[in-house]
């Protein structure tokens, strides 16, 4: 594949191809002679979304909804973020009057700390009108005195993002 400046084959991955900002931390495991060979491999495979579909219920209040918030709930354990104190999963929180209510993944009442676990599905979460709506949730959440988190799923796959969000998650949760 002759792609890049000067119309140069790359090695096994560059930005024309395989590499991007989201997956910098496997940029030295990807390959894309692998991948072709893989691709016809699984020619003929029906792909399975992985993402539970909603079911149209409500969240349980304290308990992960999909196997993704379960993920997330083990991630918040591990980076010593749950205690006495939290986090409430799954929390109806009523932004007012006349307001749309939420539910965020996790939330600190006593703190004001929301998280939102986020990009579980590229038609949900991509769609104009959800960003819209998480865009005004957000807003006025921070205009009622909140700290609004919104973490991508993949971001719990890679370690550098993950410490790097958790972190910030953490200073929120110390009050700084």
């Amino acid at each position: 594949m002759n792609h890049g400046r000067g119309g140069e084959a790359c090695g096994s991955a560059c930005y024309e191809c395989l590499k991007n900002y989201g997956n910098t931390f496997h940029h030295p495991s990807l390959d894309r002679h692998h991948a072709v060979t893989l691709l016809a491999e699984w020619d003929g495979l029906a792909l399975q979304n992985t993402i539970e579909p909603s079911s149209g219920e409500t969240p349980i209040q304290g308990e992960p909804h999909h196997a993704p918030e379960q993920v997330f709930l083990m991630a918040l354990q591990e980076a010593g973020l749950v205690g006495d104190d939290g986090p409430e999963l799954n929390a109806l929180l009523e932004l007012g009057d006349g307001m749309p209510h939420t539910w965020p993944d996790a939330i600190n009442r006593t703190k004001k700390v929301a998280v939102y676990l986020d990009g579980l599905s590229r038609t949900l979460d991509g769609a104009p009108r959800t960003k819209e709506t998480d865009a005004l949730i957000t807003g006025i959440l921070r205009l009622q005195g909140w700290k609004v988190h919104r973490i991508p799923y993949s971001a719990l796959s890679d370690p550098t993002m993950k410490v790097s969000h958790f972190k910030a998650l953490s200073q929120s949760l110390a009050g700084a």
